[in-house]
């Protein structure tokens, strides 16, 4: 199994980003992979103020990518 970073659009149309997010995820696991998608999680439970979001999205993203799971 590996892992797989999905990254993929968001801004702009959040809802059509959003689920394409989704369909990207459900393929990966579709083909018995494990994903990562940072902003199908993070925005939704960090603080509404979006620079101080970004900025921590970047770093938690930045941990795992540096991380071998």
């Amino acid at each position: 199994m590996k892992l797989i970073y999905v990254a993929s659009p968001y801004k702009g149309d959040i809802k059509k980003n959003i689920e394409y997010a989704k369909q990207a995820c459900r393929y990966i696991l579709n083909e018995g992979n494990a994903f990562f998608c940072p902003h199908l999680l993070y925005p939704q439970i960090l603080d509404d103020n979006r620079r101080l979001r970004n900025a921590k999205t970047r770093e938690i993203t930045g941990f795992f990518c540096v991380k071998k799971v």
